[in-house]
């Protein structure tokens, strides 16, 4: 007696490559959600207070640059004081975000210092996806609105282009 081959949707063929399609179709989508729609991240400052050395952080300005850094570090603490020389947009103000939570620093004119809970801070790394410091992202004030959307991808600085940046400044 010959055995029959079954085909359709019970042929084993069938039964080994669901499964594989299956987790095809679960990385596409998780791959385009990634690429598209992580990248405009939205930051509310209602929600997510910010703290200045002497108030809390309101937005005046249409555009920031975000630099997340830590003042404990200070080859990161002088690249933020520098971070205005070397900026492309001279007129973009920078909110220098220290995760070390230090209140001492005053504002200038192109720089507001901010700091906030453990809480929100967690919240801002989550959210931008930041994996080392300092990281810069620019953020754009949606028209006619109080919500911030992020508008460039985050550049994280290596520690070498610090060095070079702060000794370029001494000159």
């Amino acid at each position: 007696m010959a055995v029959e081959q079954k085909s359709g949707c019970c042929s084993p063929k069938t039964l080994v490559a669901a499964p594989m399609i299956g987790v095809l179709i679960a990385a596409f989508a998780y791959y385009y959600y990634e690429s598209s729609y992580a990248r405009f991240v939205k930051v509310n400052f209602n929600d997510w207070a910010l703290y200045t050395q002497t108030s809390l952080f309101e937005p005046t300005e249409e555009r920031y640059l975000l630099v997340f850094y830590s003042s404990n570090i200070g080859e990161q603490a002088r690249f933020v004081q520098h971070l205005p020389h070397f900026s492309y947009d001279k007129e973009t103000k920078i909110l220098a975000i220290d995760l070390a939570q230090n209140k001492d620093r005053a504002s200038s004119a192109h720089i507001v210092y901010a700091t906030a809970g453990i809480n929100t801070l967690l919240r801002y790394i989550h959210h931008f996806k930041i994996h080392q410091l300092p990281t810069i992202v620019a953020v754009q004030r949606k028209k006619n609105g109080q919500s911030f959307y992020q508008s460039a991808a985050s550049v994280e600085i290596s520690s070498a282009e610090m060095i070079r940046l702060n000794a370029q400044d001494k000159d």
